[in-house]
Formats: structure tokens, sequence, C-alpha cells
């Protein structure tokens, strides 16, 4: 059995298959009394309703926060997402979220236009549908936004009813999953490194290329 605490370390054990990425295990947080929780899917959702469900908004809503950031630096790793630079390696969710969603956004238009140059009638559709449900669910948390920014950094937690957080949850839980295969896990560039070839999943239910069709040369 391997541990770390080193995100980097833990990708490089993975990609060199040092480790099988489905063997590996993220733990979330660890109590006396509960054990290991990791990081599973719908897991923290799960927990974060429930918070809100007995009516202790502040804890949900900070929850939801600190998931969020770890979601989003997933998602930046897989993207390969450009982040400002901090010398202490610590970022927010306003330097993660943002960038992940605006690469997610890039990269399905490069490969719709990779689709139309080679006429691809059916990808061209297949990307398109996927650019609409994101934009959709994009829209959706950004309107949602501004009940969790403030209850977090302003305490204003008189603010929120249960109702409220709800319908903040939904929001997020709904754009993240945007980010996966409903099968396998994260959408991911690949390679990992060098010039991007495919958007795509570790099971193939999602793979676009980022290929354009060859101009053709002109007559001699």
């Amino acid at each position: 059995m391997l541990t770390t605490h080193d995100k980097a370390w833990l990708k490089f054990m993975s990609t060199t298959k040092l480790v099988e990425a489905k063997n590996t295990v993220h733990f979330r947080k660890w109590t006396v009394a509960d054990g290991p929780t990791i990081w599973a899917k719908g897991d923290v959702w799960a927990e974060i309703r429930a918070l809100a469900d007995d009516d202790d908004v502040p804890g949900a809503a900070g929850l939801l926060r600190r998931s969020l950031e770890h979601l989003s630096s997933e998602f930046c790793q897989a993207l390969r997402v450009r982040v400002e630079f901090s010398v202490d390696g610590h970022h927010d969710l306003g330097d993660l979220l943002d960038p992940a969603i605006s690469q997610l956004k890039a990269l399905y238009k490069d490969a719709r236009l990779s689709a139309e140059s080679w006429k691809a009638a059916d990808r061209v559709a297949a990307i398109e549908l996927r650019e609409k449900a994101f934009d959709q669910a994009v829209s959706l948390a950004k309107v949602e936004q501004w009940q969790i920014n403030p209850s977090v950094h302003y305490n204003e937690w008189a603010n929120l009813q249960k109702d409220e957080i709800l319908a903040v949850v939904d929001a997020f839980q709904g754009l993240c999953a945007l980010f996966e295969c409903d099968a396998c896990g994260p959408i991911e560039v690949s390679p990992g490194r060098g010039s991007r070839e495919f958007i795509q999943c570790l099971c193939g239910n999602v793979k676009f290329s980022f290929m354009k069709k060859p101009r053709e040369k002109p007559a001699a």
C-alpha cells in the first residue's frame, strides 16, 4: 500500500502505471467516530444535503465550497487548465472553477471545428448537444452563485434558507456532472503533455479529436 498527500506524485504514479487509476482511493476526511470518508461520486453531495436538511446552512455552504474547490482542481488537472500561479500552491474556488469552465468550452469548440472540417455531421451534433447542456448548467450555476459566496465569505447565514442552499447544491452538482462521463469518471485531454489529440474519458464513451482535415493542395 502506498500513501501520499502530494497530488503531483499521485498523478505520476498513475501515468507511469506504478498504480492503476482504478486502484487509487482519495480520502476526503477521517474521523475517530466514522473512520475514513472517500471522494466518491454522489457521496459528498448527499452529506451536503443532509446538513441542509438539518438546517445547518453554514455547514452545508462551507462543505459545498470546499468540495467545489477539490473537484475544480481535479477538472483543471484533467483538462490541462492554465491556472494563475500561487507561491504557496493554494487556489480558491474562483481561481479554479472559472478557468475550468472556460477551458471545457474552448475544448468543445476546437473539437467541433475539427469535426466540421471532416464534415462529420454525427460528431458535430454530439458535440453541440454537450455544448448546449454545459452552457445551460453554467448559466444556472452563475445565477445561484450569489448565494454561496456571501455565505462563505461574510457569514451572512441568516439570509439563506434551506431551500435556497439546496437550489445552489442542485445547480453545482449538475454543472460538475458535465465534467465527467456517466460511466467512468472525469473527461480529460489526451495526452497529458505535448500536443492535444483528444478530449475523452477512460472508457471511451466520450472521445472527440482535435485534428482537423488537412487542406487539399492546389493542383500544379
